[in-house]
């Protein structure tokens, strides 16, 4: 499987909400005692979030980074790296 084959998308267990100017992320499958698996997201975090709402491969996410880092001059490809293996590792609570 390459990576334009592999479609990535939100995970349903989650739901988003935009409360003032925060982002976050809130478990729906949850019991109580494990609500403190409540994300905040950043600015990135937030744009990749509205993309996967529909299917999208790593190589459409990366575009969409590198866009948002060449606007901000930041060097896109160290961070996405990070980025990368940050967003696969914690997939889960």
């Amino acid at each position: 499987m390459t990576e334009q084959d592999e479609l990535f998308t939100r995970n349903p267990d989650f739901i988003f909400r935009r409360i003032i100017d925060e982002t976050i992320l809130v478990p729906v499958h949850r019991d109580l005692a494990e609500m403190d698996c409540i994300y905040t997201l950043n600015e990135l975090g937030a744009l990749l979030w509205e993309k996967l709402e529909t299917p999208a491969s790593k190589i459409e996410l990366r575009k969409r980074f590198w866009t948002l880092m060449t606007l901000r001059k930041k060097p896109p490809r160290r961070i996405w790296t990070a980025f990368w293996k940050r967003c696969k590792a914690s997939a889960r609570c």
